[in-house]
Parts: structure tokens; C-alpha cells; sequence
């Protein structure tokens, strides 16, 4: 572990609270190098030659969507105007509320997560004010576009599919979880970290657009960490038959008999064989 500076009182920054610094304006630094090889990136695979089912493409498509809906509501104003009033009057209703508990009054909330949304489990979403305020407001738009979405008259049952699934795509985008000044777990490790969270964090996206093409690729392990035959997928066998689509492997035998017809294992065609076979502990293979 890397020693950490303490402060004037001899508390470390953790212990009081605060982020050190030094340490901080080096990962301010850091963030914003990191965050150019970002923007590099992006720009470098934006040479007009997307393909469809880049990012692009599917931006290009949602637009394209939302376009289609807000030409139905053009068509009736009224309705419009109706919906966007709803919409203002629950975040005036919200406002009213966070002032009210601003000068100490106890207020029940005006829109609560649904059953099972994870999202907002950590208690300071509901405890501390400034995070509860964008959490409702968020909950709020977020109803008020699926709704907008589920009245809209005169889509097609195949368009009002793709609607309603690029509008929870957009939905679950937006969500104040996903931004880390409205994230209180993310402003508490920002502050016990330094800002080495964001500086990491960064770095990584930088390396995952570095390695993805119209897709991104996003690293959930260490790739250099594992080759075939040696840690991962190492149960005795041999490849008995190939063409372009397939191996088949045989197992070498672990008993002195077997039976007389093999048994046939297809791995999922998303994952590579060895998903069946990473070590002996984790092994669907040497446990058949």
C-alpha cells in the first residue's frame, strides 16, 4: 500500500474527511491527460465509416426516433402543452418540498425508486438533500417519458418497440448514478482517493476505446492475465477435428472406464470453450 501524508493534526486525509492536496492536483493533472486520450480516440474512430451497430449508428437511429414522436406530438399541441405542464408542476411541487425540508420540516418525498432498483440503495440518496433532490427530479423525468412515450397515438406496434427501448437506453443513461458529482459513492471515494478514482477510471475507458473498434470493448479483467493451456482451460485433451466453424476436442479419459457413447458438450456460441473450462476448481469439464 502506498503511505499516506498525514495532516497538521497527525490524522491521515481519510480520517478527517478531506482529500490531500498534493495528491489531488496530481490526479487533477492526470484526469485531464487521461481524458484527452479519450476525446483522441473517439475522434480517431469517427472517420465516417461507422458501421451499424456502432455508436454512431445507433445515435443516428434513436434520433431519427425521437424525431418521429415529437412530429405526433407537434400535430397536437394542446396534448403537448398538457404533458410538459404536468411535467413542470411535479418539479415545482419537488422544489417546494426541498425547501421545506431545507428549513428543517420533515417531508415525505414525492416520488420514491421502484421495488428492486439498486441504484439508490446507499443511505445518503435518501438522507442527504442535495442527492435526494437530483434523485426525485431524475425519477420524475424518467416517468414522465415513459409515459409521453406509452400516449403517443399513431405508432406502428414495431416503432413504438424501438421507442420504448431506446427511451429506457436514454433513461437509464441519464440516471444520476452514472455521473460521479451526483454519485454520493463516487464523492466519497473521490474524496478518500485524492481524485485517483476518477484518474483511473478514465485510463481505462482510454485503454478500452484504444482496443475497440465500432463497438466499445469494455475490460472486465486483466487480459494479459490468462493464456490458454497454461492457467485457463487445462484439462487434458486434444483437438481430434476442425473446419472453419468448429473444434472438437477430446477429453482425455480420468477413470478406467467410460461409457460407450461420449457425451457432446456445445459451448455458448457467445463465449469461447474455455468458459467450460477455466480452472480445475471451476471446471464443467473435469467435473463431467
Amino acid at each position: 500500500m502506498s503511505e499516506k501524508k498525514p495532516s497538521d493534526n497527525g490524522e491521515t486525509p481519510e480520517e478527517t474527511g478531506g482529500a490531500d492536496p498534493a495528491e489531488l492536483a496530481k490526479n487533477a493533472v492526470r484526469l485531464v491527460s487521461e481524458t484527452g486520450k479519450v476525446v483522441s480516440g473517439m475522434l480517431q474512430k469517427s472517420n465516417g465509416q461507422a458501421g451499424p451497430y456502432s455508436a454512431a449508428s445507433e445515435l443516428g437511429e434513436a434520433a431519427k426516433l425521437f424525431g418521429t414522436l415529437a412530429q405526433k406530438w407537434v400535430t397536437d399541441p394542446g396534448r403537448m402543452i398538457g404533458a410538459q405542464g404536468k411535467l413542470m408542476q411535479d418539479y415545482a411541487e419537488l422544489w417546494g418540498r426541498s425547501v421545506r425540508r431545507f428549513m428543517g420540516e420533515e417531508v415525505e418525498p414525492l416520488i420514491e425508486p421502484e421495488a428492486g432498483d439498486h441504484r439508490f440503495d446507499d443511505e445518503d440518496w435518501s438522507q442527504r438533500q442535495y442527492f435526494d433532490f437530483f434523485k426525485q427530479a431524475y425519477l420524475l423525468t424518467s416517468k414522465w417519458m415513459e409515459e409521453l412515450v406509452e400516449e403517443t397515438e399513431g405508432l406502428d406496434p414495431r416503432t413504438k418497440q424501438r421507442a420504448e427501448f431506446y427511451t429506457e437506453l436514454l433513461i437509464s443513461a441519464l440516471s444520476p448514478a452514472n455521473f460521479p458529482v451526483t454519485n454520493p459513492e463516487v464523492v466519497r471515494e473521490t474524496i478518500a482517493s485524492s481524485g485517483e478514482n476518477l484518474a483511473q477510471g478514465m485510463a481505462h475507458l482510454a485503454n478500452d476505446i484504444a482496443q475497440s473498434d465500432d463497438l466499445l470493448k469494455i475490460s472486465q479483467t486483466d487480459l494479459e492475465a490468462f493464456e490458454v493451456g497454461e492457467n485457463l482451460a487445462i484439462t487434458p485433451g486434444k483437438v481430434v477435428f476442425q473446419n472453419d466453424i468448429i473444434q472438437l476436442i477430446q477429453y482425455a479419459p480420468t477413470t478406467e472406464t467410460v461409457h460407450e457413447i461420449p457425451l457432446l458438450v456445445v459451448p455458448p456460441w457467445i463465449n469461447k470453450f474455455y468458459i467450460l473450462d477455466l480452472v480445475p476448481k471451476k471446471s464443467f469439464l473435469k467435473y463431467i
